[in-house]
């Protein structure tokens, strides 16, 4: 489904509900794509969806006693670790992986070793940069450098409105903008919106939950079919 859909659905229903602009009657349509693109940062931000997850090989390739590096132009967060000891950023040497530890930036500097060596520890610093801990060594004398590999979420851009909708569920979107636009004008039926934004972002969870599943499902059944073989 393309945004100028969900976008009209929105606007037909603001329509309806009286969330237009003053007494011209007008639809705002500029209010509707901005509420819509704060509803699918929020979105990004709290939950790891697979259709917005890229993965970076190469992200970056580390010079030696360099410690910061630029990330994607795309990139808005690495995903939701699984574990203490996971990131969703590793590097390379050539012949193993090793995954890198985040630590807090004023942690980070406090604790930042002289030495070069393969790195363990990273931050994330302001423009899409990323500081290692130890600075790279050369990673023998054959290769560039090691190679960093991440996984992460992409940023939700304006530019992201001239596309098909990231999302399984996009009529969710309807819901969850329209409570935000009838927050901001104080609508009367905004306490009513609300819990109806909230079930729609459950639904729209709930929905990519499903779609992993099945996906999963249909791996380990294709598997398992080609261990018979």
């Amino acid at each position: 489904m393309h945004f100028r859909t969900i976008i009209d659905r929105i606007a037909q229903r603001c329509q309806a509900l009286g969330l237009t602009q003053g007494d011209t009657g007008q639809i705002d349509v500029s209010a509707i794509e901005l509420h819509l693109l704060h509803v699918m940062q929020g979105l990004a931000e709290r939950h790891d969806f697979d259709t917005l997850t890229n993965i970076a090989e190469p992200m970056f390739v580390t010079r030696t006693g360099e410690r910061t590096y630029r990330l994607p132009e795309d990139f808005g967060r690495l995903v939701t670790p699984q574990d203490d000891q996971t990131s969703g950023l590793l590097i390379d040497d050539g012949t193993n992986e090793y995954p890198l530890t985040y630590r807090d930036p004023e942690l980070h500097r406090r604790q930042q070793s002289p030495t070069n060596q393969r790195p363990m520890y990273f931050t994330v610093l302001a423009w899409a940069r990323i500081r290692l801990d130890p600075p790279p060594d050369g990673n023998g004398t054959n290769n560039p450098g090691y190679t960093g590999i991440g996984t992460y979420i992409q940023a939700i851009t304006a530019d992201i409105l001239d596309g098909e909708v990231p999302f399984t569920h996009p009529a969710s979107l309807v819901d969850m903008t329209l409570a935000q636009l009838a927050g901001d004008r104080s609508h009367p039926q905004s306490a009513f919106l609300l819990q109806q934004a909230l079930r729609a972002e459950s639904q729209l969870i709930n929905h990519m939950r499903r779609m992993q599943q099945q996906f999963q499902s249909t791996s380990s059944r294709q598997w398992r079919w080609a261990r018979r073989r």
